[in-house]
């Protein structure tokens, strides 16, 4: 049996405040900072919470019943992306941040998220202190998606090799998420794009193994005085799926994460594999 929590668990303070129809957003209304400070007394007192969670969560049969998924993405931090706007940092305010996560995970026309293990972990604890105070889990029934490399920090020389530093394939499968993220970004210029296809390869074969869906984000780049610029046309990306669908020892768990671009037709008849078109700035 699984110890009980030591942490007091009872607030009255109202977990996720309902938007009304024509109110503005705030944060700290929305998710009041008392349970936010909450996350860091489980993750001190009890940060076994967390399994338990994920051990209680209840999962889809399958990713989708409709044949169509939209999915919140939160893994940007980790790559040292934290600009929105004309505000550089303001991801990197976590309150904020994970409030804003939280809004879109509520809703019911979001099927999930795909985050780093602090963000995930973060939904977890939350669910649990909801769950406990009487609230219903809004994880249930969620696509929980692990990002596994976010190596390849942005700006940085090493951009290119995307190591494989957050979920492994055994923390996916200890919290049952319903999936891995894996991304490449092809450089034609730079060989550290092949150690990272080749990690990703052997990613998949891992994830194959254990049965576990993978969400492969790959497209071309150039380097620019700005920094890495997505290739967003419809020939690159077309040579770019190819090479991608190709990684692993079987193609069967893989969804395409890839961004739109003028001939996207063109683009979504290369591939049998399922597509989740990508959204925001790379």
């Amino acid at each position: 049996m699984a110890p009980k929590s030591s942490l007091p668990s009872k607030t009255e303070d109202k977990f996720l405040t309902p938007l009304t129809a024509n109110s503005a957003f705030e944060y700290e209304n929305f998710f009041p900072a008392s349970i936010f400070s909450m996350i860091t007394d489980v993750r001190v007192n009890d940060p076994r919470v967390i399994e338990r969670s994920s051990g209680r969560r209840k999962k889809r049969d399958r990713l989708t019943v409709d044949g169509k998924l939209a999915i919140l993405a939160a893994d940007h931090p980790a790559r040292r992306v934290t600009k929105s706007g004309d505000d550089l940092t303001i991801m990197g305010n976590r309150h904020s941040y994970l409030s804003r996560v939280l809004r879109v995970v509520t809703s019911p026309e979001f099927a999930g998220i795909m985050g780093t293990t602090d963000v995930i972990e973060d939904l977890l604890i939350v669910d649990y202190l909801m769950v406990e105070n009487g609230g219903e889990s809004f994880l249930d029934h969620k696509v929980l998606v692990g990002c596994m490399n976010r190596g390849g920090l942005s700006g940085a020389e090493f951009e290119m090799d995307d190591r494989f530093t957050s979920f492994t394939v055994d923390s996916i499968g200890r919290l049952r998420l319903d999936g891995a993220k894996i991304m490449f970004r092809l450089n034609l210029k730079d060989t550290r794009s092949l150690d990272t296809i080749a990690s990703c390869s052997a990613a998949i074969n891992q994830l194959n193994r254990h049965s576990i869906p993978v969400f492969l984000e790959a497209f071309s780049v150039e380097r620019t005085p700005e920094g890495y610029k997505a290739l967003k046309n419809a020939d690159e990306l077309i040579k770019t799926i190819g090479v991608a669908t190709a990684l692993g020892d079987s193609s069967r768990g893989i969804w395409l994460k890839i961004p739109y671009c003028d001939g996207f037709d063109r683009v979504a008849k290369s591939t049998s594999c399922p597509i989740l078109m990508l959204g925001g700035n790379r």
